[in-house]
């Protein structure tokens, strides 16, 4: 449901899938998917820094299965595209675009979450 009380697309099935059903799990799982976003693109960053490539790869391998679970294919592909574009920020932009676009459409599952666990509390 969205937060107008109207079934809202399933944005992410294999979340649904992960978690069985547990609004409460999903909930937890959806804050960590934020967190390793965020995380890819500061790694990114501390790559190109360092000048170590080696940091962004661990952060996209901590990341696989938040990137498995959001099944898309564009940011995947982007995630690793990009370990051979640490050295050129100029050609981050995309990459850092489809992350801010997936963390926006986690924000809206989020809110539909927490909406819906807050409903079952109050007892609807």
């Amino acid at each position: 449901m969205n937060n107008f009380g109207l079934p809202h697309a399933n944005r992410f099935p294999q979340l649904d899938l992960y978690t069985d059903g547990d609004e409460a799990f999903k909930l937890v799982l959806i804050n960590l998917m934020l967190e390793n976003l965020d995380e890819l693109k500061i790694a990114l960053q501390a790559s190109h820094a360092q000048q170590d490539v080696g940091i962004f790869a661990k952060a996209v391998h901590k990341a696989k299965t938040t990137l498995s679970i959001l099944d898309d294919t564009d940011l995947c592909q982007s995630a690793d595209e990009m370990k051979q574009q640490v050295n050129k920020p100029e050609n981050w932009m995309p990459f850092f675009r489809l992350c801010d676009r997936m963390k926006e459409r986690l924000m809206e599952e989020k809110t539909d979450q927490q909406y819906v666990l807050d409903k079952k509390a109050s007892g609807y």
